[in-house]
């Protein structure tokens, strides 16, 4: 039998506090120091042979250097010695790498391990600028260090013109005069007005200008050119930009793309022509589709195919259907509640009914016959193997299973062989074993717990709220309106967040100032987008 239980731990495998668990040394240990600091220090076993200690201690202070007291003395593997390369091929070109996003546990766990390398001195941060300018340290007349800003690499990927980028003496401006009237003007404003007398000249012609340019009217079309700009000027002059792969790229979209009286068409496939949209005009037929007079609050890719079958066309159809979707007041309200777990398994206190009261001297109640059925409930569930434990509750109690009343009334093979001698031994024997049989089911318990927690887990999604934060809560059954029927909103609100009481608990008030009673899990509420 106890094979057959330690099969099933086996099987359920709880390793949840394996990496907690490190061996203990068996013989008192004694510091020897090493280094000239006082932490620095060894430990050996004060149990060894006086003549085996010394020459043990003569070996570790002779090879002290092998011991690391800080990051710095890592000092790795030299390059000359070993190095690895990637293999890339010769004419792959560098690629501009998009932002990676993570959930916000996720970032601060990759902040504080990230942290930890920087100040370990193991890692470094390295910029690769976008357009070549490399940033690089340029040493002052005092010794010290400026960073400046090297335009060279750059200058030789553009073409030749008369107005180069400046080198980095002219940025570092290391002529001491071009700074000085600046430097006594900032230490000592009472002396600007005589240090303006010793500016360059020329400075006062802008006055005029300014003058003039302020009085006339600044008239411009500030409205974005828009997405439609390059393939326009592609299919009515035939205008391309000088980068070649920009231009590509332009060519191969404008062949999908017609200009029918003075109006942009795209040739779709669920349509024949769609019209392209700008901006404004995209945010109109999106709000008019979704709330209009005809509009039915539907979701972002049934809207994105009522826009396409209304014959419209741009680039972000899709996003921006799900942008407005998610900011609508009545898609918030009657949206479907949440399934997903926000929290992962965790401890609650339990309330104790009587620790207030007090428990009662008697029990005045009417609840029919349920005082005569209790004993067989009860002893059906004392003779069932619980599957947490894998052992029933009788056996775990008394170390032996008990006899079901079957079996007075038609005898079995245990009754007719029963022997109350040797029965009597037989008991006290598994009242003394009884223990190894609870720690079993106790590791079957906590393995049991585990393997639950995990699996909950995967279905967790983290949704968390700080204070101040407007949510919408869910309304149950008896705070709905029953005069709504199924019409009935799902959520109410919005609330603003007062208190984060940690675990998922949070305490809300309404938008006046009103606060709401009793406590609220994340479970459910939900985020206001407005």
């Amino acid at each position: 039998m106890a094979c057959t239980n330690h099969e099933g731990i086996t099987d359920l495998d709880p390793r949840s506090d394996a990496h907690d668990e490190r061996p203990s040394p068996v013989d008192e240990l004694d510091n020897l120091q090493i280094g000239e600091l006082p932490g620095q220090t060894t430990k050996i076993s004060i149990q060894l042979n006086p003549e085996l200690r010394q020459q043990l201690e003569a070996e570790i202070l002779r090879n002290a250097d092998f011991f690391a007291w800080s990051s710095t003395d890592m000092l790795g593997i030299d390059a000359d010695f070993i190095c690895h390369k990637l293999a890339i091929h010769k004419e792959a070109k560098p690629v501009t790498q998009r932002k990676r996003k993570v959930g916000g546990e996720r970032q601060e766990a990759i902040v504080v391990e990230t942290q930890k390398l920087l100040n370990a001195g193991f890692i470094r941060e390295v910029r690769y600028t976008t357009w070549l300018a490399n940033v690089v340290l340029v040493k002052k007349n005092s010794g010290k260090w400026r960073m400046c800003v090297d335009y060279t690499d750059l200058n030789k990927a553009c073409p030749k013109d008369s107005y180069p980028l400046p080198s980095i003496d002219r940025l570092d401006a290391s002529d001491p005069t071009s700074r000085a009237p600046i430097k006594q003007i900032l230490r000592k404003l009472e002396l600007a007005g005589r240090m303006i007398a010793w500016a360059p000249k020329g400075t006062g012609n802008t006055e005029p200008l300014s003058k003039k340019l302020y009085t006339r009217p600044n008239v411009s079309n500030n409205e974005d050119p828009g997405w439609m700009t390059d393939i326009w000027g592609y299919l009515r002059e035939r205008t391309l930009p000088e980068d070649k792969n920009e231009a590509w790229r332009i060519r191969m979209r404008s062949a999908k793309f017609v200009i029918i009286e003075n109006e942009l068409f795209k040739c779709g496939i669920s349509s024949p022509l769609l019209k392209c949209l700008t901006t404004s005009q995209a945010a109109y037929v999106i709000r008019e589709i979704h709330q209009g007079i005809c509009g039915m609050h539907s979701g972002a890719r049934s809207m994105a195919a009522r826009v396409l079958r209304a014959g419209y066309y741009w680039p972000t159809l899709k996003s921006d259907c799900q942008n407005h979707i998610q900011k609508c007041k009545e898609c918030q309200q009657f949206g479907n509640a949440h399934r997903q777990p926000p929290e992962t398994l965790h401890h609650m206190m339990i309330a104790w009914p009587f620790s207030q009261f007090r428990i009662s001297q008697a029990l005045v109640t009417d609840n029919g016959q349920w005082p005569d059925q209790l004993p067989s409930i009860l002893w059906a569930y004392h003779c069932t193997p619980q599957s947490i434990t894998q052992e029933t509750p009788y056996r775990l109690t008394y170390g032996t299973n008990a006899m079901i009343p079957v079996e007075v009334c038609e005898t079995s093979h245990r009754r007719q062989a029963f022997n109350s001698k040797q029965n009597a031994q037989e008991l006290a024997a598994d009242l003394d074993i009884v223990d190894e049989l609870r720690d079993v089911a106790q590791i079957h318990k906590k393995a049991c717990k585990i393997c639950a927690s995990r699996r909950y887990n995967t279905r967790v999604k983290p949704r968390s709220f700080q204070v101040g934060d407007l949510v919408w809560r869910l309304l149950g059954e008896a705070r709905k309106d029953t005069l709504d029927g199924k019409l009935a909103p799902t959520w109410g609100g919005p609330f603003r967040v007062t208190e984060d009481l940690e675990n998922g608990a949070y305490r809300l008030e309404e938008l006046n100032g009103k606060p709401i009673p009793r406590t609220w899990n994340a479970m459910h509420l939900k985020f206001d987008f407005s």
